[in-house]
C-alpha cells in the first residue's frame, strides 16, 4: 500500500497547477500592449457589489441574460464590461466551479466574527479547512494573504496559490481514500482484492480528475466509503468470517447499542459521524444516510439468524439443558426464553428504530456543527439561503429518467472505464448473490447514489461525471473482488459464511486456492488494469499540457489572434474556462442564447463562434444539433485547424473548443447586436 500511495501522490502532482491564473497569456489578452493594471480594473468595477449579504457566493452579480428575440448582447460595449472580463481571467481558474470557494472565503472576516460563507452546497467541512490552509500558508510565508483585489490582479500567480491549497486538500483526502478502499477490498475479498481495489481506485479517471480539482466531491466520496467500512466493522462482516454477536447490556449505552461489542459500538457511532461529515462536505452526499437504518436493520436480522443457528449448543452450568446465546434476538431482548418471540421481535425492531434515530441525529449534529450558518440564517438571513439554494436547484431538473440512465452509464464508462463498469456490475451481482448481506453496506448506498445521479443526469455535460466518484469506486472494489474470486476459483462458491437457518456457520471450500493464473485470467487482469491506466493517462496528459501552457485554450487563442477584428460569438460570458484568452478590448464579444441564433446572425455578419465541447467531434455537432438548420444553408464555415486528439471529457484541462469562422451568405438578413 505504501507503493500505491506513492503512485497516487505522483499522479496527483503531474499537472496539479493546470489552469491557475497567471500572466502567461497576456500576449493574447492585451494584444501585445501593456496589461491593464489592477488599479485600473478595480476602478472600473464596483467590487463591493459582489459581497451583498443577501446574495449567495455562487450567484452572478450581473448575469446579462439575453432577452428572447432581442438580438445578441455586446459584452464588451464599455470599458467596465471589458474590465469585468479581465478580472475573471486574472482571478478565476479554467475549472468553472473552483472560484466559488474563493468567493465564499472572500466574504469571511474571522477577526470581525464574520464566518458565513454564503455558500452551502459546498459544506463547511470543505470551505473552512481550505481557508485554514490558506491562512496557514500566509503564516508560513508561502502565500500573501490580504484583502486587496488590485494586488492579486497584478499578481495572479499569488492568487493561484489559494486554489492550489484547495486542490491539495482534495488530493489529501484522495490519498486517504486509497487506504479505505484497500480495507474495503480486503474485508470483502481478501488481501489480494484489497491491493487490486486500491490500485484500480488510484487509476480511475474520475479519481485522477477530482484529485486535480479544488472541489469537495472526492473528499465527500472518501468519507462515504469510510462510513461503509465502519458499517461493516459494526456488523462484524468480512470475507470468510461470521458476523459477531455480543451479549446484552443494561447500561444507557447498551440500551441503544444492544448486542454490540465495544468495538462495534465505536464503529456504529463513528459511522454515523462519517455520514454527517460526508453531508457536511458536499450536499450531494446525502444518500449515505441510508446506511444508518440499513446497518441497524441488518444487525437485528444477523442476531436473529445467529440465535436460530446456535441455540442449544452449550450446556448450562446446572445441567438443565442448554445455555442460550445472549444477544439482540435470543428469546427476549435480554436473552430470557420466557418472553414470547413476537414480543421479542417487536422490541428488537423498536430498539433498532431508536438506534437509527440516534444515529441520524448524530449525523445531523455533525453536519450542523460544520455548517452552523444554515441554522443561523434560517432565522437571521433567509434571503441568502434562498439565493444560494435557488441558484443551485436551477442547474438540475428531475425527470427524463431513461435519458438520464443512458447519460449516467456513458459517464460511468468514462469515469470508471468500460471494463470496470461491466465487471463491477457483474461483481456486485455475484457478491450479493453469493455473499448475501456481506455486500449490502456498499451496494445499497452506491445504488441510491446512482439513482440520484440518474434522476438529474439527463442532458448533462461530461463534467457531471464528477458525481460518480462514489459509485465508480464501488464498481472498482467489486471488480477487484470478482477478479480475485476468479483467480482463486471461488466464483461458484460462497465467499461469506453467514449463518444459515438451522445449520450454524458454513465455511466455503478452499479448492483451487493455490492454482496458477490461466491465460484467460492473465488477459482479463491485463485488460482491466491496462485499460484503466490508459484512461488515467489521458487525463494526466490533459493536466500536464495545460499546466505547461500548451493546452487547447492557448492553441485556439493563437488561431483566433490570426484573424484580428472579427467579432466573437459566445453562449456565456467570457471566462477562462469557457473562452480562450483574447484581446477583449480590441474586438466585440457578442453573447447569444443558442447556436441557431448565432447561425441566423452569421447570415449577414461575420463572426467567430467559440465554445467548449466535450469531445473533439463536438464542434461539428454544435451546428448539426440543437435544432439548427444545416450549416451550408446558413453561412460559410471555416473550422479551426486546432486538433485535440487526446480528450478527457470530465475534466476542463485541455478542453476541446469549438472555434469556427462564420461568413455571411449575400442577400440575407440577421439579428443586430444589442448594446448593453
Amino acid at each position: 500500500m505504501s507503493v500505491i500511495s506513492a503512485v497516487f501522490a505522483l499522479l496527483t502532482l503531474i499537472g496539479l497547477r493546470w489552469g491557475l491564473p497567471d500572466r502567461r497569456f497576456d500576449r493574447f489578452l492585451f494584444g501585445g500592449e501593456d496589461a491593464w493594471s489592477g488599479e485600473r480594473i478595480a476602478g472600473l468595477i464596483d467590487v463591493s457589489r459582489k459581497f451583498d449579504s443577501a446574495r449567495g457566493a455562487d450567484v452572478d452579480v450581473d448575469p446579462a441574460a439575453v432577452p428572447p428575440d432581442a438580438g445578441p448582447v455586446d459584452r464588451t460595449a464599455s470599458p467596465a464590461d471589458v474590465a469585468a472580463i479581465y478580472l475573471r481571467y486574472r482571478l478565476f481558474t479554467c475549472q468553472p466551479d473552483e472560484m466559488i470557494t474563493m468567493m465564499a472565503l472572500a466574504r469571511m472576516r474571522p477577526a470581525q466574527g464574520r464566518l458565513d460563507p454564503q455558500l452551502y452546497q459546498y459544506g463547511g467541512l470543505f470551505i473552512y479547512p481550505v481557508g485554514a490552509l490558506v491562512r496557514l500558508g500566509g503564516l508560513l510565508g508561502l502565500v500573501e494573504v490580504r484583502a486587496d483585489v488590485p494586488y492579486y490582479v497584478d499578481r495572479p500567480e499569488e492568487f493561484g496559490k489559494f486554489y492550489l491549497a484547495a486542490r491539495l486538500y482534495a488530493a489529501g483526502f484522495g490519498m486517504l481514500g486509497a487506504w479505505v478502499v484497500f480495507a474495503l477490498g480486503r474485508r470483502l475479498g481478501g488481501p489480494g482484492a484489497g491491493v487490486v481495489a486500491a490500485l484500480l481506485y488510484t487509476l480511475l479517471p474520475v479519481v485522477v480528475c477530482m484529485a486535480h480539482e479544488g472541489k469537495p466531491h472526492l473528499p465527500g466520496a472518501v468519507l462515504m466509503l469510510s462510513a461503509v467500512l465502519l458499517g461493516m466493522r459494526c456488523l462484524g462482516y468480512q470475507a470468510r468470517a461470521a458476523p459477531v454477536v455480543a451479549g446484552p447490556e443494561t447500561s444507557g449505552a447498551g440500551l441503544l447499542c444492544h448486542g454490540m461489542t465495544p468495538s462495534q459500538r465505536r464503529s456504529w457511532w463513528l459511522m454515523c459521524a462519517c455520514c454527517g461529515a460526508a453531508f457536511g462536505m458536499v450536499l450531494s452526499s446525502w444518500p449515505i444516510f441510508v446506511l444508518i437504518p440499513l446497518v441497524a436493520g441488518m444487525k437485528v436480522l444477523d442476531a436473529r439468524a445467529h440465535a436460530r443457528g446456535s441455540a442449544d449448543l452449550r450446556p448450562l452450568p446446572d445441567g438443565r439443558g442448554s445455555d442460550r446465546p445472549r444477544g439482540f434476538a435470543h428469546g427476549g431482548p435480554s436473552g430470557d426464553p420466557g418472553v414470547p418471540a413476537g414480543r421479542s421481535a417487536g422490541r428488537e425492531w423498536s430498539a433498532a428504530t431508536v438506534l437509527t434515530v440516534a444515529g441520524v441525529g448524530l449525523g445531523v449534529v455533525v453536519y450542523l456543527a460544520t455548517n452552523p450558518y444554515l441554522v443561523i440564517n434560517a432565522f437571521a438571513n433567509r434571503a441568502v439561503l434562498a439565493s444560494n439554494f435557488g441558484n443551485s436547484l436551477a442547474m438540475y431538473q428531475l425527470g427524463r429518467l431513461g435519458e438520464g440512465l443512458w447519460r449516467v452509464l456513458e459517464l460511468s464508462a468514462e469515469g470508471a472505464t468500460g471494463p470496470v463498469l461491466m465487471l463491477g456490475v457483474v461483481g456486485l451481482a455475484h457478491g450479493i448473490a453469493r455473499g448475501k448481506r456481506l455486500w449490502l453496506p456498499l451496494a445499497v448506498p452506491a445504488l441510491v447514489f446512482f439513482l440520484q445521479f440518474v434522476a438529474i443526469g439527463a442532458g448533462k455535460p461530461a463534467e457531471y461525471g464528477r458525481f460518480g466518484v462514489f459509485p465508480d469506486t464501488a464498481l472498482a472494489i467489486s471488480t477487484a473482488c470478482f477478479l480475485m474470486a476468479l483467480r482463486n476459483g471461488r466464483v461458484a462458491a460462497s465467499p461469506c459464511p453467514l449463518p444459515l437457518e438451522g445449520r450454524g456457520v458454513v465455511q466455503p471450500p478452499d479448492a483451487q486456492r493455490g492454482s496458477r493464473l490461466t491465460v484467460r485470467l492473465v488477459v482479463i487482469f491485463t485488460l482491466v488494469i491496462g485499460w484503466t491506466a490508459v484512461g488515467a493517462g489521458r487525463y494526466l496528459y490533459g493536466f500536464a499540457v495545460d499546466a505547461a501552457g500548451r493546452g487547447s485554450r492557448a492553441r485556439q487563442a493563437e488561431w483566433i489572434a490570426r484573424q484580428p477584428g472579427v467579432p466573437i460569438a459566445v453562449l456565456a460570458d467570457p471566462a477562462p474556462y469557457g473562452c480562450p484568452p483574447l484581446a477583449f478590448a480590441d474586438r466585440p464579444v457578442l453573447k447569444f442564447r443558442s447556436v441557431p441564433e448565432v447561425l441566423q446572425y452569421a447570415r449577414a455578419h461575420e463572426v467567430i463562434f467559440v465554445g467548449p465541447v466535450d469531445s473533439p467531434a463536438g464542434c461539428a455537432e454544435e451546428f448539426t444539433q440543437r435544432e439548427a438548420p444545416p450549416i451550408h444553408q446558413e453561412c460559410q464555415v471555416t473550422m479551426s485547424d486546432v486538433a485535440c486528439w487526446i480528450d478527457s471529457p470530465i475534466s476542463w484541462a485541455n478542453k476541446p473548443f469549438c472555434a469556427a469562422r462564420l461568413e455571411p451568405v449575400p442577400g440575407t438578413e440577421a439579428l443586430s447586436p444589442k448594446r448593453k
